[in-house]
C-alpha cells in the first residue's frame, strides 16, 4: 500500500512539473530591479489590449516574466535593444548577475502564452514554449516550438499547430 501511494504521489508531482507555466500578468507585482535593468538596456516591453482578470480593454505596457530557478528568469520582450526589424522575444536573464543568458524568437505577430524549461546545472537545455496565434492571421489558434540546447544556444528542433 505504501509504495503504490508514493507511486501515486511521483506520478501526480510529474504531471503538474510536465505542464506548461504562464507568464506573470499585469495584475502581478514585478521584480523591479529586472525591469529597471531591461529599461536601461533598452528592451521593448510588451503591449497588452485585454486584462483577463478585471475584463477591461486599454493599453498596458509591461515585462512579462516567469521565474525558472533561484537566478534565472524568463522574460517576454517585444524588442532587443540591437534588433529593431524582429519583434517578440524571450530572453533568459540571470537575475544575480544582470546577464542575458539566452534569447529565443522572434514569434512576431503570436502571444508568448506559456512555456515550459528543462535544466541540468543551472542551465537550460530545453524549452516548449506555446503562443496564441491571432485568429485574423493563423488558422490554428496555438504554436508550440519546441527548444534543444545544440553547443551555447537554443535552436529551435520542433514547431507544430495546435487548436
Amino acid at each position: 500500500m505504501r509504495n503504490l501511494l508514493i507511486i501515486i504521489f511521483a506520478l501526480q508531482f510529474g504531471n503538474v512539473n510536465a505542464q506548461l507555466k504562464k507568464f506573470s500578468s499585469i495584475n502581478d507585482k514585478p521584480n523591479y530591479d529586472l525591469v529597471q535593468f531591461l529599461e536601461q538596456s533598452n528592451f521593448g516591453k510588451v503591449t497588452l489590449y485585454f486584462n483577463e482578470k478585471t475584463k477591461q480593454e486599454r493599453e498596458w505596457s509591461y515585462y512579462p516574466e516567469l521565474k525558472i530557478s533561484k537566478d534565472l528568469t524568463a522574460v517576454c520582450v517585444s524588442t532587443l535593444p540591437e534588433i529593431k526589424d524582429k519583434y517578440t522575444f524571450i530572453i533568459i536573464v540571470d537575475t544575480k548577475s544582470k546577464n542575458i543568458k539566452d534569447t529565443i524568437g522572434p514569434f512576431y505577430d503570436s502571444f508568448v502564452d506559456a512555456v515550459r524549461f528543462k535544466l541540468r546545472n543551472q542551465k537550460i537545455n530545453f524549452v516548449k514554449i506555446r503562443t496564441i496565434n491571432p485568429p485574423e492571421l493563423f488558422e490554428s489558434k496555438y504554436t508550440i516550438f519546441e527548444y534543444k540546447r545544440k553547443g551555447q544556444s537554443l535552436t529551435e528542433t520542433i514547431k507544430y499547430d495546435k487548436n
